[in-house]
């Protein structure tokens, strides 16, 4: 596991409750920097989908949401949930036929932030108002 991702676990136990965090884990497959690269999901050792699977709410009562973490902070590598593989695992994005990086905000390295999306939230398509003839 490369440092950065160690460092995110770190993080992410440290911040969460160990309760809703627990049921989580990330299986990796292909080494990273690769087209072959892939983040899966797995509760309980099943795997599960990022955007399906995992609820929006880690305590609805207290109002804490779940976060899929998509590049993690200091990372430079453009990582996205796939929407066209089954069980959506986070993939590193291709512009060109080539892996896409971010760039670094000097004087730091890579994203200075977790970047990411929140599970089972989808994009509403509206329509645009039609004018009313007057």
């Amino acid at each position: 596991m490369s440092t950065p991702i160690r460092r995110l676990t770190s993080l992410v136990r440290s911040f969460s409750s160990s309760a809703t965090m627990s049921q989580y884990t990330n299986r990796y497959i292909g080494p990273a920097n690769t087209l072959e690269h892939r983040v899966f999901f797995e509760q309980d050792g099943v795997p599960v989908s990022p955007f399906h699977d995992i609820p929006l709410f880690a305590d609805q009562n207290a109002g804490i949401l779940n976060m899929v973490v998509e590049v993690p902070r200091w990372t430079n590598a453009k990582m996205e949930i796939s929407k066209e593989e089954p069980l959506n695992p986070i993939k590193q994005d291709i512009k060109k036929g080539r892996l896409r990086y971010v760039r670094n905000c000097f004087p730091h390295h890579g994203y200075i932030w977790n970047y990411g999306a929140f599970p089972q939230v989808r994009q509403i398509r509206v329509s645009p108002k039609r004018e009313s003839p007057a």
